[in-house]
Parts: structure tokens; C-alpha cells; sequence
């Protein structure tokens, strides 16, 4: 039972290692579009991403646009 636990906690930790490295490694730029329409959608205003978008969970979770614009309102 013991040995049985110790490997199910030793793929557990595997798995979240190799979450934190795809994060870590993945261009989020893919992203863009459906940022930019779900913010004009909530905003009512055109909005433009002119930087990169990237995802960090390590040391802290972070998310962040560069070059984020929004459109003054009509």
C-alpha cells in the first residue's frame, strides 16, 4: 500500500512539473484575437495588443499584455 502511494505521489509531482515547464515554454501569442474580442465585447471599445502575451507560474503566477490599447469611446 505504502509503495503503491509513494508512486502515485511521484506522478502526481511529475505531472504538475511538466505543467509548470509547458506553461513556462508555450508562445501564448495564439491568444491575441480572443483577448482583444472579449475585451471589445466587454468594454464596447476597439482594443489592440501591439506586444507579447505571456503566462508565468513561477515565482508567482502572472499574466501579462504588452502593449495593450484601448479605443476612446464613441
Amino acid at each position: 500500500m505504502l509503495r503503491t502511494l509513494k508512486w502515485i505521489t511521484a506522478a502526481l509531482l511529475a505531472l504538475l512539473v511538466l505543467a509548470a515547464i509547458t506553461v513556462e515554454l508555450v508562445s501564448w501569442n495564439f491568444l491575441k484575437p480572443v483577448i482583444t474580442d472579449r475585451v471589445e465585447q466587454a468594454t464596447g471599445r476597439e482594443a489592440a495588443i501591439a506586444g507579447d502575451l505571456s503566462v508565468s507560474l513561477l515565482p508567482r503566477p502572472r499574466l501579462s499584455l504588452e502593449g495593450l490599447s484601448l479605443a476612446n469611446p464613441d
